[in-house]
């Protein structure tokens, strides 16, 4: 656990939107968070959570083998060269170039095999057999494919000519010694822990990962498998995001599903806030009467922002409690997922040490009209492909509804329409975002 600042330093334009009870809601005189006019920008609380928080988590030594998908902590470097000494790049023969115009055919007078660790030396007129990977002899400076010679005991004869140099890997060819392998920040994947392991390195410093913690909230909750009453649903927004974090470098603590009272999201915020370095909450921060996570929040702490121009995900909430961070993520379902993608992840990402990584976008033509009304950055849910002419193409699949999931399984593409935008018609440009990994896999 790590103690959080008593107050994050808001930037502007969002210090000019906050109330004097440095939230967008006056708890005091318990106004509608919706009545107020000011919307905060996607990009503009994306880039508070980014450029505002700490790295909160610490580092130790990690062994290659357990270092995988962890951030690093200290950049890593080079002890030696790769390849550290010349080989062969080929199973052929190695010679000194320029013996091919003073003599007909080589002296085949030495095997070299990958492994040897003798240092081999040849003599004018003179061939080594060697096979990939094994150490360049002194003396020889080229490698033919064994495909281009005849041989005829110890004689070779070289039909057709390589280039100097040919078929040899130098040292450092591959990496300089000293070189940066891997900055500080990057998630280790497996050719990170190959590269580490092929520079003979046995431990690199890594973040290690922070705690999470995550409820939902509503009476109306049951689990999966149990028998659902009139009124009732099951609980989806948990398990589809501790699905989602399952891909990052966190770990997950499940408070599992709260009756919707102040009381017990209290207790459940004061719990999770003893264990965890975040907590994620699903539901209760709209402006039902039963609501009762942002009011729960503000008793307890702090609320940075609520309320982001985006669609779906508008009453998405930061805040802060005495050891922990918060976010309330909406009730339905694709509004929780579509806030975890686009604030909780690179909050998370930022929290840990890691490089946040924004999904990257591009331009596609729409091949069917998308239904938009300005105010509001949209997240449509859409199927996109490379059309015959080899250009990007879109089109929305299934319902648009905050609380259909079903039609995210449908798709693999977020449409994005801009702020002021309103219908997007077929043949016009639109924006689209792919799907990460941590949605799809």
């Amino acid at each position: 656990m790590v103690n959080v600042p008593n107050r994050l330093i808001i930037p502007s334009p969002i210090t000019d939107m906050m109330t004097s009870s440095h939230s967008f809601y006056n708890y005091e005189d318990h106004m509608d968070p919706c009545s107020n006019p000011e919307l905060l920008l996607l990009e503009e609380a994306r880039s508070f959570l980014i450029n505002k928080l700490p790295i909160i988590a610490t580092s130790a030594p990690c062994s290659y083998h357990s270092a995988h998908g962890h951030y690093l902590a200290k950049r890593a470097q080079a002890s030696t060269a790769i390849p550290s000494f010349p080989n062969s790049a080929m199973d052929g023969y190695a010679f000194a170039y320029e013996d091919l115009a003073k003599y007909q055919n080589l002296a085949i007078t030495q095997k070299i095999l990958a492994g040897d660790t003798h240092q081999y030396k040849i003599n004018a007129g003179e061939c080594a057999r060697i096979m990939t990977g094994a150490p360049m002899p002194q003396g020889a400076d080229t490698v033919v494919m064994q495909e281009h010679t005849q041989t005829q005991g110890t004689k070779l004869t070289v039909t057709k000519r390589p280039k100097q140099h040919a078929n040899v890997r130098l040292a450092g060819d591959s990496i300089a010694k000293d070189a940066i392998v891997a900055e500080q920040g990057e998630r280790l994947n497996a050719a990170h822990i190959g590269l580490l392991a092929s520079i003979g390195t046995q431990q690199v410093e890594c973040y290690q990962p922070i705690t999470v913690g995550i409820f939902s909230t509503g009476d109306e909750l049951k689990a999966p498998g149990e028998i659902l009453e009139f009124g009732q649903i099951y609980d989806s927004n948990r398990a589809m995001l501790i699905a989602m974090l399952a891909h990052l470098p966190v770990k997950v603590i499940d408070f599992g599903a709260i009756d919707d009272s102040l009381e017990n999201i209290s207790n459940v915020l004061l719990k999770a806030n003893s264990q965890c370095d975040v907590i994620l909450s699903s539901a209760g921060v709209s402006v039902g009467t039963a609501d009762f996570t942002k009011d729960a929040l503000e008793k307890l702490g702090k609320i940075e922002f609520w309320k982001v121009a985006m669609k779906p995900g508008k009453p998405v909430a930061f805040g802060q409690l005495s050891d922990s961070y918060f976010f309330g993520l909406p009730g339905n379902p694709v509004s929780a997922a579509v806030t975890f993608l686009q604030l909780v992840k690179p909050a998370l990402e930022k929290l840990g040490g890691g490089n946040v990584q924004i999904q990257p976008q591009w331009q596609a033509k729409a091949s069917a009209k998308f239904k938009k009304k300005p105010g509001r950055t949209d997240f449509q849910r859409a199927i996109a492909n490379i059309n015959a002419q080899g250009q990007w193409e879109v089109k929305p699949v299934g319902s648009q509804s905050s609380a259909s999931l079903l039609s995210f399984t449908q798709a693999n593409c977020f449409a994005v329409i801009e702020l002021e935008r309103g219908d997007v018609e077929p043949g016009e440009n639109i924006t689209i975002e792919m799907f990460p990994a941590l949605l799809v896999m």
